[in-house]
């Protein structure tokens, strides 16, 4: 889990990066092409051991998808990640899409998940 500067959240924890929306202006794709996380940023890959980080006591608001959209996270993806929330509900925890409808299809978010939708055109 790592701290972060963002003022709506304390820490950001990615079990999933990349995304296939192509946004020409993404910040995440960005940090990707300098640091290389992963090989294609428009094939995400899930890395459910981060999932661990979800487990300390001390309450947290977290960004979970400040590298992803949830929208293209793969059901047992989802379900892995919700599995954990659910877990753990001492957290608050923060998800951003592009694709509101996409994201809201088959999950039922436990009342610790906040979802927002980012908006770049009128």
């Amino acid at each position: 889990m790592q701290r972060t500067k963002i003022d709506w959240c304390t820490h950001t924890v990615n079990p999933v990066v990349g995304c296939t929306f192509g946004c020409s202006y993404c910040y995440a794709r960005k940090m990707n092409d300098r640091f290389k996380w992963i090989e294609d940023w428009n094939k995400p890959i899930f890395s459910p051991e981060r999932l661990q980080k979800l487990s300390s006591k001390k309450p947290k608001i977290i960004f979970m998808n400040s590298m992803s959209d949830i929208a293209d996270w793969k059901q047992e993806w989802k379900d892995e990640v919700f599995r954990t929330i659910k877990n753990n509900p001492q957290h608050v925890y923060l998800f951003l899409t592009k694709r509101l409808k996409e994201a809201y299809q088959d999950i039922k978010y436990p009342n610790t998940v906040w979802l927002g939708n980012t908006i770049t055109a009128q």
